[in-house]
């Protein structure tokens, strides 16, 4: 049976740009230059997938989208 293991980043608006801020709660040195593509590029180079995207938005104007990768441990 196929084993998974996960990283899960939430991405926020800062100054009008979507940038991943935090990577399992904890926050990423120079998150203000992590945009979700530039991120996404450096988890697929370590072999993760992206497998799910979900946006967040609650009534304190709190909005993020949470994204959700795997990869298969070995």
């Amino acid at each position: 049976m196929q084993k998974w293991e996960y990283v899960f980043a939430e991405a926020e608006l800062s100054w009008g740009t979507w940038c991943v801020r935090y990577e399992n709660g904890q926050e990423i040195a120079n998150w203000k230059k992590m945009y979700p593509s530039v991120y996404a590029n450096e988890v697929g180079k370590r072999g993760w997938e992206l497998v799910s995207v979900a946006f967040h938005d609650s009534d304190g104007g709190s909005h993020y989208y949470r994204l959700f990768f795997r990869r298969p441990v070995e």
